[in-house]
């Protein structure tokens, strides 16, 4: 779909909820994929990658099987994926202010 050229008020409220979601995964990855990388150990990266992978494949089965539910567990997803976008940022940003005053005299 080409912007502004939807057929029906619908298509484009889908079009719309779609994007708020997908940014809202990608945001929740990002910010998890930013404290996870921050280890100096591999393990902790192979663990979060296989359950995002488990994740998935756990979900679209279910989407299969029990769309009813899926519908509701993508809603606790997103809640969830929002509250940790917000406590992850919130905390990079504390921790930025400690180096900020640990190091008054180097401009970053």
């Amino acid at each position: 779909m080409i912007a502004g050229d939807s057929e029906s008020i619908g298509a484009a409220v889908g079009a719309i909820t779609s994007g708020l979601l997908a940014l809202d995964a990608h945001s929740a990855k990002a910010s998890t994929r930013m404290v996870v990388n921050a280890s100096p150990e591999p393990f902790s990266n192979a663990a979060v990658s296989l359950g995002e992978d488990v994740g998935v494949a756990l979900l679209v089965t279910l989407a299969v099987s029990y769309p009813i539910i899926t519908i509701v567990v993508v809603i606790l997803l997103v809640i969830a994926a929002t509250a940790i976008t917000i406590w992850l940022w919130s905390s990079v940003r504390k921790a930025w202010r400690r180096v900020k005053q640990r190091f008054p005299g180097i401009q970053f």
